[in-house]
């Protein structure tokens, strides 16, 4: 057994498991609600940030676009007028030589008034604006015009012309608006006077040609006014990333044109910030560091800059990010840990002295334990406890009269009494009650079975000696039985011989038989051919009819000639005898050939007949020989039946005579059995009168 434990420290170490438990689970709900809620609060804080700056970005780029956009928009409408019936009779203030329509005057005064304009104004981040078209674009007859305003020359409204359109038909922010026909924003650019800044040039398209480009020069350098600062973040840093993946600022280093911060990531990070950004819309990020595996998040805002998406980005380490909700979750967890000592504490006072009067009762039980029913408790107390001391009292008591009164009733049956005499009369109050019933149901019982084992004891005395009588008789039928088995089985045996040889006759038989059809087959089939030959003998004598009726019909004709050939002759007188002669003889031939043919025909008609009846003689043979081969037939398949039954017959004998021999067998076993339960019907009695005297002994009713 384990060490004993004290019921209050019990209670107080499971109150202390359910309260930790308790307060493990909450403070892991805190701690996750609490970082998700800060997370949370502190992604949307850097994202609206993010987006401040890249509200700010797009300031500084779109005081660059609407000035070029709003001087394109003005050029068009000069496009719009007819300016052909206009005489030239302003002079230029870009070039000194040179007379223009009052529109075109207009417009260039207007050019000159906008750029100085927008580079003054301290609101717009604008360096420089340039105005260059094509070879007459800006006016018929004009083959160059173009001309730029930087700060300097913005207060006094002063302007460089361009001398010729090579100075400017090769440079990249003219060729690049040019060619593409969109709003084009270059790479920022460092500037002598240590400035970053960008163009943006805007195309002036009129009827599907390009007649020029505007362009606002912006300072970049002044994306340092960004926010990238925050006592709270010590990693914060901001930048600006183009579409090309390529940082234009970075806070961090202070500087521009870092190059593509995708090289910096890991390729996984790198894989699925490209996905995020190719769907244009703000997002947050975890990356990690290929230098030196630093997990940075990472928030981006996209920034419309003209046709293209820039990038306004922040960034902090992991740490950094999650040091707040760290704190808080330190913090939960030590007041947590706190409560749970001095919950601890006072519940084991509390509870060690409501429990302390429990110590008398289980020394109490620790007596019944061990058999001493006579026990003292202070039963004082009003609450469960005293209930439950009053309980323990009365419990031992009752035990203790069921515990004697047992005791008795089993003295009585260790003696032979089973009568119980003296009853039963001690309490049996709830589930004891069924030991009451049970001892008076074992007294019941075992009187009864003592009274029917003492009846079956005489029975079976009496039984035994007719038993061991029918034995003795049984033995000696059943040697009988065996012998007259005996002798069965031996005439059997010799109707099994008989039934061998008649099978040997039967086969010889049926083997006859079956020769016998093949020889009548055989028969058949030579009659078959026989007659098919005398069909073919039939067919040519009557092809020979036909012949001789042909030969005759020849004869006939060869005799008229030659009676022709007589008279002619005849009339030819002398000369003629000779012909005569040879008539004659072709006569006589014609008829002795006539005479012979109808003696060969009647020979075949003859025949004819002759073979006529040998047909039906073949016909009747034939038909003889049919009916002997389904004799033989049905002879033979008599005879494989009774071959089959005689088989049959000789497998039945065969089962006979093994049924037979069990049979002799299970009587021989039989009578040895008997013998042997006359010795045990003998035994048995005997064994009877020694269970009567035994019985003497009992008391039952």
């Amino acid at each position: 057994m384990g060490k004993k434990q004290s019921l209050s420290r019990k209670i107080v170490t499971r109150i202390a498991a359910l309260v930790t438990g308790c307060l493990l689970i909450l403070i892991l709900v805190s701690v996750t609600q609490v970082t998700k809620t800060v997370g949370d609060n502190i992604s949307g804080e850097l994202m609206n940030l993010a987006e401040q700056n890249a509200t700010l970005i797009g300031t500084i780029m779109d005081s660059g676009f609407y000035i070029a956009e709003d001087m394109k928009d003005y050029m068009l409408e000069v496009y719009e007028k007819n300016t052909s019936l206009q005489n030239r009779e302003h002079k230029s203030e870009v070039y000194s030589s040179l007379d223009l329509s009052i529109t075109h005057f207009l417009a260039e005064n207007y050019f000159i008034m906008s750029a100085s304009g927008a580079i003054s104004n301290e609101k717009t981040d604008i360096a420089e604006v340039g105005i260059y078209f094509e070879p007459n674009a800006f006016d018929t007859g004009i083959s160059t015009y173009g001309f730029h305003m930087n700060e300097s020359q913005a207060t006094s409204n002063s302007v460089t012309p361009m001398t010729s359109y090579s100075q400017y038909s090769n440079e990249e922010y003219y060729t690049s608006a040019l060619n593409s026909g969109n709003v084009e924003v270059s790479l920022p650019e460092l500037q002598p006077d240590g400035r970053w800044m960008a163009y943006i040039s805007q195309p002036v398209i009129y009827n599907g040609e390009t007649k020029g480009v505007f362009v606002a020069r912006v300072v970049t350098s002044n994306f340092s006014r960004l926010k990238s600062e925050d006592s709270r973040y010590d990693s914060l840093n901001v930048s600006v990333m183009n579409q090309n993946y390529i940082t234009i600022y970075d806070s961090e280093e202070d500087t521009f044109m870092l190059g593509s911060p995708l090289t910096a990531y890991q390729e996984k990070s790198a894989q699925a910030f490209q996905a995020e950004v190719s769907k244009g819309n703000q997002f947050s990020i975890e990356t990690t560091r290929v230098l030196d595996n630093v997990v940075h998040m990472r928030y981006l805002y996209p920034i419309e800059v003209g046709d293209e998406v820039w990038w306004s980005q922040l960034r902090m380490t992991k740490s950094d990010y999650q040091s707040s909700t760290m704190l808080i979750a330190i913090a939960l967890i030590a007041m947590s840990a706190m409560a749970i000592v001095v919950l601890v504490i006072g519940a084991g006072i509390i509870i060690s002295k409501m429990l302390h009067p429990i110590t008398n009762i289980v020394t109490a039980t620790e007596s019944i334990k061990n058999g001493q029913l006579n026990i003292s408790l202070d039963t004082s107390s009003r609450d469960e406890i005293g209930i439950l001391a009053n309980n323990f009292i009365a419990m031992s008591s009752n035990l203790k009269g069921i515990i004697q009164e047992t005791q008795s009733t089993l003295t009585e049956m260790s003696q032979g009494d089973f009568s119980l005499s003296k009853g039963i009369n001690a309490t049996y109050p709830g589930d004891f009650a069924p030991i009451k019933v049970a001892l008076e149901e074992i007294c019941k019982t075992l009187s009864s079975t003592l009274a029917q084992i003492n009846v079956s004891a005489e029975l079976v005395t009496d039984g035994s000696e007719n038993i061991a009588k029918g034995a003795v008789e049984l033995a000696e039928g059943a040697t009988d039985q065996a012998n007259i088995v005996d002798k069965f089985i031996t005439t059997t045996e010799d109707i099994g011989n008989g039934i061998n040889g008649t099978l040997e006759q039967v086969e010889s038989t049926s083997q006859l038989s079956r020769e016998a059809k093949d020889k009548a087959s055989q028969g058949t089939d030579a009659m078959n051919k026989m007659l098919s030959s005398m069909e073919d003998i039939h067919k040519s004598s009557l092809v020979i009819a036909e012949v001789l009726k042909t030969v005759d019909s020849i004869a006939t004709q060869t005799n008229l000639l030659a009676l022709n050939a007589a008279i002619e002759s005849a009339r030819a007188g002398e000369a003629g005898k000779g012909f005569a002669v040879v008539a004659n003889e072709i006569r006589d031939l014609a008829n002795r050939s006539s005479q012979t043919v109808k003696e060969i025909e009647e020979i075949i008609k003859e025949s004819l007949s002759h073979i006529a009846e040998g047909q039906n003689m073949a016909n009747a043979t034939e038909q003889s020989l049919q009916e002997i081969v389904q004799t033989v037939d049905k002879t033979a398949d008599f005879f494989e039946e009774l071959v089959v039954n005689t088989q049959a017959q000789k497998e039945s004998l065969t089962d006979l005579l093994e049924g037979t021999q069990q049979i002799s067998s299970v009587a021989q076993t039989t009578a040895a059995t008997s013998e042997e339960s006359a010795s045990i019907s003998q035994e048995l009695a005997k064994q009877a009168e020694n269970l009567n005297t035994l019985l003497k002994y009992f008391k039952f009713n």
